[in-house]
């Protein structure tokens, strides 16, 4: 059986953000908490609620950005949702065929340390749509302002395989 996705990608990175702005502001207790490493006075700094978007020409994933800073250190939350390029998939295997009916999957920041000026962190590993493989996610990038910025690699645990990505939020006060 072979499945086929089309999408108007505009529409749906339009209502990919709108959902994850509704889901995030609405249900921020629902979202895991994340693992903050940094001083008070920089967590007052960066306070707000950051969102954007992350692009991956290696993979040809793209996907929303949502996060959280508040200055209390156990008061961070965020997720990413990455959608999944358009393919026509033949079905050999049921737990990957569900996770590719699927446009998009709500992935989790598991770790973020930062300073005044750089934004380390991590995502929770995740199950590749492709090779159901899982994929262990680092970025890292430079503080402006109200512009985090900066890029992040994907390695497939089966192959060592790595892709790359740039990524940007801006914070909404």
């Amino acid at each position: 059986m072979k499945i086929s996705f089309a999408k108007n990608s505009v529409a749906l990175t339009v209502l990919t953000l709108v959902s994850s702005f509704v889901f995030f502001s609405g249900c921020k207790s629902t979202l895991p908490a994340v693992d903050i490493n940094a001083d008070a006075e920089v967590l007052e700094e960066l306070a707000g609620d950051w969102f954007g978007t992350y692009n991956s020409r290696d993979s040809g994933r793209s996907g929303s950005i949502a996060f959280l800073l508040t200055s209390d250190p156990d008061s961070a939350f965020g997720d990413v949702v990455m959608e999944h390029e358009d393919h026509d998939w033949e079905m050999h295997d049921a737990s990957i065929a569900s996770l590719r009916r699927n446009h998009s999957e709500r992935l989790y920041i598991q770790f973020v340390a930062l300073n005044d000026e750089m934004l380390v962190g991590e995502l929770e590993p995740y199950r590749d749509p492709e090779c159901g493989c899982m994929l262990f996610t680092a970025f890292h990038g430079k503080i402006s302002d109200d512009t985090i910025s900066g890029t992040f690699t994907s390695r497939h645990d089966a192959t060592d395989r790595v892709d790359q990505g740039t990524w940007s939020v801006e914070r909404r006060r």
